[in-house]
């Protein structure tokens, strides 16, 4: 602000010192080391002013209760003290005040990077009807899961990304494509494919039987699984804990493929009462939507005997 610059240091002073000087400058719009340097001129005053006035009732209790004679040096001292106790309150005020503010603006970054993350996955998913086999799919599907997976958006304790779709011509759920599996779980798990909810099933085909119900799933430790739906891995690194699955569904609405995190750690999902939270839910139906492209062409290329 170039008026701040070239006033005199007496009207600079009196622009941090005035009541709501922080309150001004922020409606005015002013720079950063322009708001810095009038919110040290407040932090100063409001600093001294206060110790001031609390140095006066200690003094008045020194000389008045305790008989003792007026001493310079010890009101010196004591509004040192009381200096220094202040000052600590507002160090401790303003860092608060700068981590809510970081705060919120890691949450920006976040959406900033969901957003970057997703046009890229969309980018990626927009060729998945070029696809012609399974492999190639599985490839570019593995690439949009590592797009995902190197956001940040999700916790570091989830292990697992996996992407699964319909296969009719051989009545399972199968794995289209994963990160954090193994070969050997990618090429040889699945599901049969039921019209009712069936315990030890697993968890995609019971959630595509019961669609109408809910569309997504969730379990924030093995230990806590709101059914008996879970089918073992015998490939898997490790026993699965937190699980979220999301259908994935064709134009029509009708089940086709899942969205899965897995963890072998408990409660490694940001979740409420009854699942993920509201951001990690939001974020997880924007990455749906980016694999549902998968599904479908999976869908197809499967049906077809692919």
């Amino acid at each position: 602000m170039v008026a701040y610059r070239k006033a005199r240091w007496w009207r600079r002073a009196w622009w941090g010192l005035r009541p709501s000087a922080l309150v001004h400058a922020r409606a005015a719009k002013v720079d950063a080391d322009v708001e810095a340097a009038i919110r040290n001129a407040w932090q100063l005053s409001r600093t001294w002013g206060w110790a001031a006035v609390a140095t006066v009732p200690l003094t008045l209790i020194n000389v008045r209760l305790l008989r003792r004679a007026f001493d310079l040096q010890t009101t010196w001292a004591a509004l040192a003290l009381v200096v220094g106790q202040i000052g600590a309150f507002f160090a401790l005020r303003r860092s608060n005040e700068t981590r809510a503010y970081l705060g919120e603006v890691r949450l920006l970054v976040h959406e900033l990077s969901a957003r970057s993350i997703l046009l890229s996955a969309l980018s990626n998913a927009r060729e998945m009807g070029d696809c012609e086999s399974t492999q190639e799919l599985r490839t570019r599907a593995t690439t949009i899961l590592a797009h995902l997976r190197d956001s940040r958006l999700f916790p570091k304790a989830v292990t697992a990304f996996s992407v699964w779709a319909r296969d009719d011509a051989r009545q399972v759920w199968r794995i289209v494509a994963a990160l954090g599996s193994s070969e050997q779980t990618v090429a040889n798990f699945t599901q049969a494919i039921i019209a009712e909810e069936t315990a030890g099933a697993g968890i995609v085909a019971n959630l595509a039987a019961t669609a109408d119900e809910s569309p997504r799933y969730y379990q924030p430790s093995s230990a806590q699984a709101p059914n008996t739906w879970f089918k073992a891995d015998p490939h898997a690194h490790a026993t699965t804990e937190t699980l979220a699955v999301f259908l994935l569904p064709d134009p029509a609405g009708i089940p086709i493929g899942a969205f899965a995190l897995t963890s072998a750690q408990k409660d490694a999902l940001e979740h409420g009462t009854d699942g993920p939270s509201e951001r990690l839910s939001l974020i997880i139906e924007q990455c749906s939507l980016t694999l549902i492209g998968v599904a479908r062409r999976a869908y197809v290329l499967w049906k077809g005997g692919a």
